[in-house]
């Protein structure tokens, strides 16, 4: 089957999503360069349907209101979160370990400081101490912890994670790894 049957036969699947590849970094879309499709279970299922229709696995994006997709680059594994797609105030914490440890420094940290309330400074170490608490029911093979930092070096528990994913948003640009059908 080639690549034009194989994409109008895919285009109506369901399970999958279907995106126009555009050669223009804006959006636009001309020149049309060939479909893309995403919404895989998981990275050995898009490998499978990638040899199976003669396509390339690839990273794309697109950003709201665009309705098209740009290559962003081939890509042979799933992206691993990073603190970098979510700003300078979250930290990704990877492990039981590194979250005592994270709130043991945060706490030290605290008392280092001139804090002259030390209501405030309970507060803040109770936070730390719930972060732990909630950090134990993280399932630390498969997901990350993202905590979010406060102004004042303090942190809350803010969202558990996947360690790697096939599709992530942040803001207004949506990065996706999918089949690439040219």
């Amino acid at each position: 089957m080639n690549t034009t049957t194989a994409a109008a036969t895919l285009r109506t699947t369901d399970e999958l999503t279907h995106h126009y590849v555009t050669g223009d970094v804006n959006g636009y879309p001309t020149p049309s360069k060939g479909h893309f499709y995403t919404g895989f279970e998981n990275f050995a299922e898009m490998k499978e349907f990638a040899k199976e229709h003669d396509g390339t696995i690839y990273s794309m994006y697109t950003r709201d209101g665009w309705s098209f997709v740009v290559p962003d680059g081939w890509i042979d594994r799933p992206y691993k979160v990073t603190s970098d797609w979510f700003g300078d105030n979250y930290v990704i914490v990877e492990s039981k370990e590194e979250l005592i440890n994270y709130c043991m420094y945060a706490h030290n940290d605290l008392l280092m400081s001139n804090y002259a309330n030390a209501k405030e400074l309970r507060r803040l170490y109770q936070q730390g101490k719930r972060g732990i608490a909630e950090g134990h029911a993280v399932n630390w093979k498969e997901n990350n912890l993202v905590l979010k930092i406060d102004n004042n070096g303090a942190f809350r528990y803010y969202e558990e994670i996947p360690k790697y994913c096939l599709t992530f948003s942040h803001d207004t640009k949506t990065q996706m790894i999918g089949v690439w059908l040219q």
